[in-house]
């Protein structure tokens, strides 16, 4: 982003704080155009869901098993039942009938075993078949 000179500081690109570009101060040298771009109020200025803000990164996007719904505060652990895939997910998807995920922060569902199944979405464990009966 930027590197210190006897000078001053030498900025090589456009401070951007959201990972679309849409929030950007641009910057050319040793001169930024603070006027002209846009500076976030605080550390809870909206980021968009499935980012949040930090000083030094300004918005990025949750890791894969995580998420955000509002921009704000932390990336969020996936809760059990559920699973975050991509990178920048403002809410975590339900375990499919026949996968079961009894952990939080997981990026993928866990398939029931053979003799095991799942009618629901969101479950947190599968369900031993009754006696006599069989799941493939």
């Amino acid at each position: 982003l930027a590197y210190r000179t006897a000078e001053g500081f030498q900025f090589q690109t456009d401070i951007l704080w959201t990972s679309d570009g849409s929030k950007k101060v641009l910057c050319q040298g040793k001169l930024c155009q603070l006027q002209s771009g846009w500076i976030p109020l605080d550390g809870v200025d909206q980021c968009h869901p499935g980012e949040v803000w930090s000083k030094e990164l300004g918005c990025s996007k949750c890791d894969p098993g995580t998420f955000s719904s509002d921009g704000h505060g932390d990336c969020e652990p996936c809760p059990v039942g559920s699973y975050g895939k991509d990178a920048g997910m403002a809410q975590c998807v339900p375990c499919a009938p026949g996968t079961a995920n009894p952990l939080t922060g997981m990026t993928a569902c866990i398939p029931c075993l053979v003799g095991h199944f799942m009618n629901i979405s969101g479950a947190l464990l599968c369900e031993q078949c009754p006696m006599g009966e069989y799941a493939a």
